[in-house]
């Protein structure tokens, strides 16, 4: 079996962003794409570039709703909570919509 390392992904995850053409620019900025590393299992990971669970994702309903969806008990390992409660517990008022497409056309 493949194992990959937290600082591997993170290198393959900025050259999928530079392929796909994002540009280097000031922090908070908009920007083309923007791929993040929420969890890598149950590690804690604190460097540099590299910050692993994501220290701004219990903050964003936009990430919170969607993992709750597919992972609702994994238990955030500095948190020690469960996604779902993260986001029962999220002050973010920011509505997330879950889009709909028609695939039977």
């Amino acid at each position: 079996m493949y194992r990959s390392s937290a600082r591997d992904l993170y290198a393959g995850e900025k050259e999928i962003e530079i392929k796909i053409g994002r540009k280097t620019r000031e922090r908070w900025h908009p920007r083309e794409i923007d791929i993040d590393i929420l969890f890598f299992g149950s590690k804690v990971i604190k460097g540099k570039n590299l910050a692993v669970p994501h220290p701004q994702m219990i903050y964003r309903n936009f990430v919170l709703v969607p993992l709750a969806e597919i992972m609702p008990g994994f238990v955030h390992p500095v948190f020690k909570k469960q996604v779902k409660a993260l986001l029962a517990g999220s002050g973010d008022k920011g509505k997330v919509m879950l889009y709909e497409r028609n695939l039977s056309r």
